[in-house]
C-alpha cells in the first residue's frame, strides 16, 4: 500500500487523506485535556478514535493519520510526561492499523511542527492589539491559507507585514520579508492548542500597566 502511494506522489496524482480526526474525536463528545487537548483519547476513548478512523476510510480515504498530532514532545517533555507520550503514540498507531485492517489504506503518523508560544511586547504588537501578543509559528511547507475572505495585510514595517481579518478585525499573522515560517496568533486557534508559553521579547518596550509573568525568558529587545 505504501508503494502505491508512493507511486502517486511521483507521478504527481492526487491522494486523499482523512480530515481533522482531533477535532472529530472532540464533536464526538470525548472529553478534551486542557494540555494534551486529544491525545488522551487514545488511552480513554479508543473505540471512539476508530469509529473516525473507519467513517474516514468508508468515505474514500487512501491514507489515514494516527491520532499523534497532540503529543508533542516539547509539549510532553515540559509537563513531566515523556514516558506517557510514547504509550499514547503507540495506542495511536495501533487503533489506526485495527481500523485499516486488511483493506489497502496506508497509516501515517502526525506531528505538529508549531514553535512554542512567545509573547512579543513590542511597540508595534501593543499598539495593534492594546496589550501585547501571543504567538506560535509554523514553517510555510506546513502552512497554507484554504480561505482568505476578509483577510486584510497592512505593511507595519520595512521588513514585516500583519495580517488580520478586515470583517471582525481579529489580529491574526506576523510575516517578515524573506522568513520562510509564518507567525500565527495564538489566541485566533480554536480549541486546545497544546503549546506552551516560551518566554517574552522586546521586554524593554512592554507597557507600564501589566506584569510580565510566565514562561521561561525575559528578552529586553529581539
Amino acid at each position: 500500500m505504501y508503494t502505491r502511494i508512493a507511486g502517486k506522489l511521483s507521478r504527481g496524482e492526487t491522494i486523499i487523506i482523512d480530515g481533522g480526526t482531533g477535532t472529530d474525536i472532540q464533536r464526538r463528545g470525548v472529553p478534551m485535556d486542557g494540555d494534551t487537548w486529544c491525545a488522551e483519547a487514545n488511552l480513554t476513548h479508543p473505540q471512539i478514535v476508530k469509529a473516525v478512523h473507519e467513517d474516514y476510510v468508508s468515505a474514500g480515504a487512501e491514507l489515514i493519520i494516527a491520532n499523534t498530532f497532540a503529543t508533542s514532545p516539547l509539549l510532553f517533555n515540559a509537563i513531566g510526561r515523556d514516558d506517557d507520550l510514547l504509550a499514547i503514540d503507540r495506542q495511536a498507531i495501533a487503533i489506526a492499523k485495527d481500523a485499516v485492517g486488511n483493506r489497502p489504506i496506508a497509516v501515517a503518523g502526525s506531528m505538529s511542527t508549531m514553535r512554542p508560544v512567545v509573547a512579543c511586547h513590542c511597540t508595534q504588537c501593543r499598539k495593534q492589539t492594546g496589550s501585547f501578543v501571543h504567538a506560535t509559528s509554523a514553517d510555510d511547507t506546513d502552512f497554507r491559507i484554504t480561505s482568505d475572505r476578509g483577510l486584510k495585510w497592512f505593511r507595519a514595517i520595512d521588513a514585516a507585514k500583519r495580517g488580520f481579518c478586515g470583517e471582525c478585525g481579529s489580529v491574526l499573522f506576523w510575516k517578515g520579508d524573506g522568513r520562510d515560517s509564518t507567525s500565527i496568533s495564538a489566541g485566533a486557534i480554536d480549541g486546545a492548542t497544546g503549546l506552551q508559553l516560551e518566554g517574552h521579547i522586546f521586554c524593554d518596550n512592554a507597557g507600564d500597566y501589566y506584569e510580565i509573568c510566565g514562561g521561561g525568558y525575559r528578552k529586553g529587545q529581539w
